[in-house]
């Protein structure tokens, strides 16, 4: 059975229109590194009508380097218990939960120069995870694909983001594949977010000529009761 951490709550910074922007602080493992780029199994102790325990899965990002604080981000969901377990958190809660888990983050071997990243809805707490770990000397195009308020301000995504990184916003009715005419083979694309905007997208590539290895992602869905948010790591 996987262990069981605890983190603190140092604040709770968004409001309940956007859902929950969580600034943690792991307590207890002072050994355990976290990175961009994993998640973890929040346990909310609460159960759903079926009358089970309520875990969701969560992107960390925003890790502050040489700390052991991160950020988690939730959508507010109207039926989401998950998502209204953490946005009723405060500055003192403690936070219980599994993990960190997860793969999604540059590979070692990786030799391209540039980066298309496509973060959709919120997705982009996966992939700002994902950009953390990219060379220093890659340039990165991220468009983030979002409704009108987005889950995270955009100050602080851009915050997270260092000068080689082009943010570009965009709506989630636009076209993607618009974004991706001039993509070509010299480069390296990432995904986070709902899976069939990015299949569409992977498509799209493999056409152009870019092969399996230069493309990853990291598909978010909802549970099939639309209880919450929740995200598969493949």
């Amino acid at each position: 059975m996987a262990e069981h951490r605890q983190a603190r709550v140092l604040a709770n910074l968004s409001d309940e229109s956007r859902g929950a922007l969580l600034a943690l602080e792991l307590e207890g493992h002072p050994d355990l590194v976290l990175k961009g780029g994993r998640y973890i199994i929040v346990h909310t102790g609460l159960e759903n009508a079926e009358g089970k325990i309520v875990k969701r899965a969560y992107s960390l990002f925003a890790v502050k380097p040489g700390t052991q604080k991160f950020f988690l981000a939730a959508a507010p969901v109207a039926a989401g218990v998950a998502s209204h377990y953490l946005g009723s958190l405060q500055e003192g809660d403690r936070l219980t939960f599994t993990g960190p888990w997860g793969r999604f983050h540059w590979p070692a071997e990786a030799r391209e120069k540039k980066v298309v990243a496509a973060a959709f809805g919120s997705g982009i707490t996966g992939i700002l995870g994902y950009l953390a770990s990219v060379p220093a000397d890659c340039a990165v195009d991220l468009y983030w694909y979002k409704d009108e308020q987005g889950l995270l301000p955009a100050a602080m995504v851009r915050e997270c983001l260092s000068e080689a990184h082009a943010m570009h916003e965009r709506s989630l009715s636009d076209d993607p594949l618009r974004d991706l005419q001039n993509a070509g083979p010299e480069q390296r694309f990432v995904a986070a977010g709902e899976g069939h905007r990015i299949e569409r997208c992977l498509n799209f590539l493999r056409a152009k000529g870019l092969i399996e290895d230069q493309l990853q992602s990291e598909i978010f869905y909802r549970s099939q009761d639309l209880s919450d948010a929740k995200a598969d790591r493949g």
